[in-house]
């Protein structure tokens, strides 16, 4: 072949060959169109996620209340996750259970919002399994809101999580099943989070306004100072008390109204608040501007920084001059009185059993036995009163004098058991020793007044014929003592109660149990007074225990 044929051939080559590489080229291009276009959804969708999160972050930083920053979330919420109800629940503060706060989306008529207990339900495995969670079928997991019964069938739900711990469950349902994706979690965990700063802030925000509100309308005197005592804060309280405005005030050293002989001991109460001590109320003098002095019930505080570092105290101080002499007298007469009942309560106990023996050996019929023991029975109890009242006026008079000696604890315990047996009749009562005891500085007769109201509680407040358990245990330096009974229980709301005077629970109230509330404040009285402490625990509708603690005799052998 020629030259000119093998160009002809060449040319002919190159013609077949062209479609062929066309062909290719619209193929990637279409591969590549349609890749773009798949990117450019992409984006689109991240870019609308961007927009969503800053959407719900808008939200959690506008100055709202927390009514109004919730339900501005979770409508923003709903948009985002195109859901038709949104809810958030927080967490209770004992912990167990979550309450419903806000809700979106969610018809009128469901009206009934019931707590839901963690570990239970949607919500509650998610607070319990701290993981974000999808739903696709309602109907068939275990769900304990009404809401959640109804018209809902997929749900997507998240912890609002804070610092590791939980605070609450946000989540959002549809009417429809809906398979959410792995994004939308991704995304609702997200929104959570920034959910839950917010929520806090807010929470903090209303507790600084309540706190706020509460120091301008207190009648007490509300002072804030620094660590080097000087003043920083002056409530409308300390205008009224001690003359000078907040003005005149801030600024100044806390010794403007302190007396010259009192400022070592405001020196030594900033320094025992310096080292993480506690501060008690106490009774003292301040100086008032116009130079008058006035007797102050008052306590000093700490003030702690975000990290808990103490960077200050405050000063809440209370004008006793008009009512200490009223105390007083009040102490006074209740003393004169429990005193003086004493005699004729004796006379009556005495002449009681004198009569008691009598009827016995003249064969008496057997109603007139018990109409003297009735008697008997009152004085005995109106003897008990007595006692109360005279403990309550030395209490508060600290007046309260111990007879201090080194004292076996368990061998103490045995014996107020045996001796209180009569009140406990129908309570099987256990005492049990855990480990070695050592021996206690201790007013035998006072600590079996303690350990004796106690039984005498845990029989009269515990279920019929149920044991009572008594345990004798080291604790460190001390001896500690519980008294446990199976019965009704004390409300948590009347723990922090039950230990101040003349106070009694509700349902003893209602179902009118004799008493006059004194025993535990005075059972808490005499155990401080030994240096030790008094708490109780109660699971409602279970048991109760009361526990109190004694220091160890520094005299006591080590075994």
């Amino acid at each position: 072949m020629g030259r000119d044929g093998r160009m002809t051939s060449k040319l002919l080559h190159e013609e077949e060959r062209l479609p062929q590489e066309l062909r290719r080229a619209s193929r990637l291009l279409a591969t590549a169109g349609k890749r773009a276009q798949e990117l450019v959804e992409e984006a689109e969708v991240a870019t609308a996620r961007l927009r969503a999160l800053q959407y719900v972050t808008e939200a959690a930083l506008a100055p709202l209340s927390l009514d109004h920053l919730l339900h501005e979330i979770l409508d923003r919420i709903r948009a985002v996750l195109h859901g038709d109800t949104a809810t958030i629940l927080l967490l209770s503060e004992d912990g167990r259970e979550l309450v419903e706060r806000a809700s979106s989306g969610v018809e009128e008529e469901v009206a009934e919002k019931v707590p839901v207990p963690v570990g239970r339900g949607v919500a509650g495995c998610i607070a319990a399994s701290r993981q974000p969670m999808v739903v696709e079928d309602l109907s068939k997991v275990e769900t304990v809101s009404p809401t959640l019964r109804g018209k809902i069938r997929s749900l997507i739900g998240a912890p609002l999580m804070l610092q590791g711990r939980v605070i609450g469950v946000v989540h959002v349902g549809t009417t429809a099943t809906r398979k959410f994706s792995d994004d939308d979690l991704k995304l609702l965990q997200l929104v959570a989070d920034r959910a839950a700063l917010a929520i806090e802030r807010a929470r903090a925000e209303e507790t600084r306004s309540q706190l706020a509100a509460i120091v301008e309308s207190s009648e007490d005197a509300i002072v804030g100072m620094t660590l080097e005592g000087t003043i920083v804060s002056w409530s409308p309280g300390a205008e009224r008390l001690y003359g000078y405005s907040a003005e005149e005030a801030r600024g100044k050293p806390y010794s403007l109204i302190v007396p010259p002989e009192r400022l070592a001991d405001v020196a030594a109460m900033l320094e025992r608040l310096q080292r993480g001590e506690r501060a008690e109320f106490y009774e003292t003098v301040r100086i008032r501007k116009d130079g008058g002095r006035i007797e102050v019930s008052t306590t000093m505080s700490p003030i702690r920084d975000a990290e808990g570092r103490i960077v200050g105290a405050s000063t809440i101080a209370r004008d006793i001059t008009a009512s200490k002499e009223l105390e007083r007298m009040r102490e006074e007469w209740t003393s004169v009185i429990a005193h003086d009942m004493r005699q004729p309560i004796t006379i009556i106990l005495g002449y009681a059993a004198t009569l008691q023996g009598l009827l016995q050996q003249q064969g008496c019929p057997e109603t007139t036995s018990k109409a003297v023991e009735h008697i008997r029975t009152a004085a005995e109890n109106l003897n008990k009163i007595t006692g109360d009242l005279l403990d309550l006026s030395r209490l508060e008079a600290r007046r309260m004098k111990l007879e201090l000696r080194t004292v076996d604890p368990q061998a103490l315990v045995r014996e107020v058991v045996e001796r209180t047996a009569e009140i406990t009749r129908g309570h099987p009562v256990r005492v049990e020793v855990l480990g070695t005891i050592p021996q206690v500085q201790a007013d035998p007769g006072r600590l079996e007044q303690v350990l004796g109201n106690l039984l005498s509680n845990a029989a009269k407040y515990g279920y019929p014929n149920t044991e009572i358990l008594v345990e004798v245990e080291r604790k460190d330096e001390q001896v500690q003592v519980s008294v446990t009974n199976r019965g009704r229980g004390i409300p948590p709301e009347e723990l922090p109660q039950i230990f101040t005077r003349f106070h009694r629970t509700r349902w003893v109230q209602a179902e009118r149990v004799a008493g006059l509330g004194l025993g535990l404040y005075i059972s808490k009285g005499l155990v401080e007074a030994h240096g030790g402490r008094i708490w109780a625990e109660s699971v409602p509708n279970q048991s109760t225990t009361f526990r109190f603690t004694l220091p160890t005799a520094t005299t006591a052998p080590e075994s």
